[in-house]
Order: C-alpha cells, then structure tokens, then sequence
C-alpha cells in the first residue's frame, strides 16, 4: 500500500503540519497587513482608484 493510500496520516505527516502551522499563520497575518496598507494609504489621501505603488507605469 503506497503512503497516499493510508487512511489515517503518518506520525512525520502531522509533524510537519504542526511546525508549519507558526509559519502559514505568519503568511496570513503579513498578507492582510499589506492589503491593509495598500488600501489605506490612498484612501486616507482621498485618491480612490488609486493604487499605492504603480511599478509597471513605465511608458507614461
């Protein structure tokens, strides 16, 4: 029976997921800051539409 088949996970298989967890929890909460940022900042600025940074805007 190959690993993938197994019912219930492997003892190394919850390990892992537990020393990650910290990790995708970190992710998470430094994803929503910088949404957090990127929306605040124009709109406390009142340019709405706008995005914070506009690296791409090379030919204007």
């Amino acid at each position: 029976m190959a690993a993938w088949e197994r019912d219930s996970p492997t003892e190394s298989s919850v390990v892992v997921r537990a020393l990650l967890r910290p990790a995708h929890r970190l992710l998470m909460f430094a994803s929503v800051v910088t949404l957090a940022l990127n929306v605040a900042d124009p709109l406390v600025a009142g340019e709405y539409g706008r995005r914070r940074s506009m690296p791409l805007d090379l030919f204007s």
